[in-house]
C-alpha cells in the first residue's frame, strides 16, 4: 500500500488514491463538513461533502459514454465547475477545458480537432460559443449552466439552441452512486486534453495525464496545509488555475475561487477568505504595486506568492505586503520541473534548479548538450512513466517532432550555471506570450487576413511594460486600400479574444523576406520592433477620452 496523502513519499511517483476525485471522496468521508470550494464573487461555499455529491452526479450524467468520447468544457470560473471537472474524470469521457475568450474560427477549431460529441457551456457563454457556427451546431448535446447555478432555471430559456438542454434538467435524472478508487481515473490516464498554441500552424491538443498533473501537487505538499486557502484568479480553462483544487484537496483545504482577476478586490478578498497562498502573473503584480499604498497593505494573511516570472520590484512587493514568494519553471506539457522552494528575495533571473524525478538539458540544435554558462534550448526527460504529456491529441507528427531523440523539446531557450540553476532566456518559437497566455503568432495572422483590406501580416512578440510581450503586428495592405491601424483594430477586436488581439499595428510597403522562398523573416521583424509608425491602441485609446 503506498502512502496516502499528506504522508512522506520520497520517490515521485503518483498513486490512483492521490487522484482528485479520489482525494475528494477521501475527504467527503473522513471530513465532510470540511469547506473545501468557496467562491469570492457568489458567496458560495461547499464542503467536500458537497463537492463530492455535485461531482458524482455530474458523473451519472455522463457514464456510459464510448471509452476516449470528448466532451468541451467552456465555463466561467465558478464552483460548478470544479464540479463539472471532477464528474468527468471519474468516467472514461476526457474533458477538453476550453478557453473562454475564443470564439468564431478559433474555437470552431478546437470543437472539431478535438473530435467532441458534446459541450457544458455556461449561459453567459452561450452566444460566444455559438460563433462557432456550424461545427457547434452539429454537436450532439449542449448543456447549458444557468448564471444562477447548474440547479436552477436559465435566465432566459429561449437562447437554448436546437442541440441544448438545461443542465437543471440534465441533473434532475442523475444519481450520485458512490465509487470506489479503482472505478475512478488511474495515474497514466489522461486528466484532460488542453489546448495551447502551435507556432506555425493551430493550436494543438495536449493530453496531460494524471500523474503530469498530480506530479507538481504530490512534490510540494510540503509547504501548503489543511489551514491553507489558495486564491484563485486564474481561469480553471488554464493549467495554472485548473491545478489549484488538485493541490489544496490533496491537503484537505480551501480553494476560493474568483471569476477573474481584479485589482480593486484583490485584498479584500484575501481578508475576507483569510487566504494564505495564491498566484501572480507578473502584471497582476505590478498592478497591486501601483495602487495607493495603505498603513495596513502588510496587515493581511497572505503567505506565500507564486509568481512566474518574477518582477524586479519584488524587494519591494515582498516588504509592502508581507508575503514570501516562490517560483518555477513549467508549461502546459510538462510537470514543473524546475522550481525554487525557498523564499525568494529578489529577482536574481534563475527559476530555481531541476526537481528530482526530471532529467534537463540544456542543447544545441542538433539535441547535443552545450557548455555550462551557454544558451541552448531546454529538452526535458522524465524518470516516472506519465509525468510528461502523453503527445499532442490525434497529432503523431507534431509528437514525433516535440519527442525526437527521447527528448521533449520545449522550445525555450535557457542557459545553466555551475550551481545547476537555470535561467529562462527566451522563446526559439514564435509564440508570444501575453497576460499569462500563450498566443500563436500564425493564429494571430490567420485572423488579421480575413480583413479584406488585407494582403499579408507578420506578427512578433514585442516587450510589454509590464512584463512578459505585446503582440506587434506588420501588416501589408492590399494597393490601393485605405486602410488604417484604427479600423483593423476595431475589426480584430470583433473577431478575435481580446488577449490575442494587438496592441500595436504597423503599416508597411512590403516586408524583409528570405531569398530562396520568400518567407518574411521573423527576426528581422523583431529586430525592428516598434518605431515612430507604430500604431499604439492604448494610445489612441488614451488620446480619445
Amino acid at each position: 500500500m503506498r502512502p496516502s496523502p499528506g504522508t512522506e513519499q520520497e520517490d515521485g511517483m503518483v498513486d490512483r488514491d492521490q487522484l482528485f476525485p479520489q482525494v475528494v471522496a477521501r475527504w467527503a468521508r473522513e471530513a465532510p463538513e470540511r469547506v473545501f470550494l468557496q467562491h469570492a464573487d457568489t458567496g458560495e461555499s461547499w464542503t467536500y461533502a458537497r463537492t463530492n455529491q455535485e461531482g458524482l452526479v455530474w458523473a451519472d450524467v455522463f457514464d456510459g459514454r464510448a471509452p476516449d468520447s470528448v466532451v468541451v468544457t467552456f465555463l466561467p470560473n465558478s464552483l460548478d465547475y470544479v464540479a463539472v471537472a471532477l464528474g468527468l474524470a471519474w468516467v472514461p469521457t476526457i474533458e477538453v477545458p476550453a478557453n473562454t475568450n475564443l470564439k468564431g474560427d478559433l474555437l470552431a477549431h478546437v470543437i472539431r480537432d478535438s473530435g467532441a460529441t458534446e459541450m457544458v457551456v455556461g449561459e453567459e457563454l452561450l452566444e460566444r460559443a455559438s460563433s462557432a457556427g456550424e461545427v457547434f451546431a452539429a454537436l450532439e448535446r449542449v448543456i447549458v449552466v444557468p448564471r444562477a447555478g447548474a440547479r436552477e432555471v436559465l435566465a432566459d430559456p429561449s437562447v437554448l439552441p436546437a442541440n441544448g438542454v438545461g443542465s437543471r434538467e440534465v441533473l434532475a435524472s442523475a444519481v450520485a452512486r458512490e465509487r470506489s478508487d479503482e472505478e475512478g481515473p488511474g495515474p497514466y490516464d489522461l486528466a484532460f486534453i488542453l489546448y495551447t498554441s502551435g507556432t506555425t500552424g493551430p493550436s494543438k491538443g495536449v493530453m496531460c495525464t494524471w500523474t503530469q498533473t498530480m506530479g507538481p501537487v504530490v512534490a510540494g505538499r510540503a509547504h501548503v496545509g489543511p489551514d491553507d486557502a489558495d486564491y484563485v484568479p486564474l481561469p480553471l480553462f488554464h493549467i495554472g488555475g485548473r491545478a489549484k483544487p488538485y493541490r489544496m484537496a490533496f491537503v484537505g483545504g480551501r480553494c476560493v475561487v474568483k471569476h477573474s482577476f481584479k485589482t480593486r478586490d484583490f485584498w479584500s478578498d484575501v481578508r475576507a477568505y483569510a487566504c494564505t497562498v495564491t498566484q501572480l502573473m507578473p502584471q497582476m503584480a505590478r498592478w497591486l504595486l501601483a495602487q495607493e499604498p495603505r498603513d495596513d497593505d502588510a496587515d493581511n494573511p497572505l503567505d506565500i506568492v507564486m509568481m512566474v516570472p518574477l518582477i524586479d520590484e519584488l524587494p519591494e512587493f515582498r516588504e509592502r505586503f508581507g508575503v514570501r514568494i516562490r517560483t518555477g519553471y513549467n508549461m502546459t506539457e510538462t510537470s514543473g520541473p524546475i522550481g525554487r522552494s525557498d523564499d525568494v528575495l529578489t529577482n536574481e533571473g534563475h527559476s530555481g534548479s531541476c526537481r528530482p524525478g526530471f532529467q534537463l538539458r540544456i542543447a544545441d540544435d542538433d539535441d547535443r548538450p552545450v557548455p555550462v554558462g551557454e544558451v541552448g534550448e531546454l529538452l526535458i526527460r522524465a524518470d516516472e512513466p506519465g509525468a510528461l504529456m502523453a503527445g499532442y491529441w490525434r497529432n503523431p507528427e507534431k509528437t514525433v517532432e516535440a519527442w525526437r531523440n527521447l527528448w521533449f523539446h520545449t522550445g525555450d531557450l535557457f542557459r545553466v550555471d555551475e550551481q545547476g540553476r537555470y535561467y529562462y532566456v527566451d522563446r526559439k518559437k514564435d509564440s508570444i506570450r501575453r497576460r499569462g497566455e500563450n498566443i500563436s503568432s500564425a493564429e494571430v495572422e490567420q485572423q488579421i487576413l480575413t480583413h479584406p483590406d488585407v494582403l499579408e501580416a507578420g506578427v512578433v512578440a514585442t516587450p510589454s511594460p509590464e512584463g512578459e510581450d505585446e503582440v506587434l503586428a506588420f501588416v501589408l495592405p492590399h494597393a490601393g486600400s485605405d486602410l488604417t491601424a484604427g479600423a483593423l483594430h476595431a475589426h480584430l477586436m470583433e473577431v478575435m479574444p481580446r488577449f490575442m488581439v494587438p496592441r500595436f499595428i504597423e503599416l508597411v510597403d512590403d516586408f524583409p523576406r528570405t531569398e530562396a522562398t520568400l518567407r518574411i523573416q521573423k527576426a528581422e521583424l523583431r529586430k525592428k520592433g516598434r518605431g515612430d509608425a507604430t500604431w499604439d491602441a492604448l494610445a489612441d485609446e488614451t488620446s480619445r477620452r
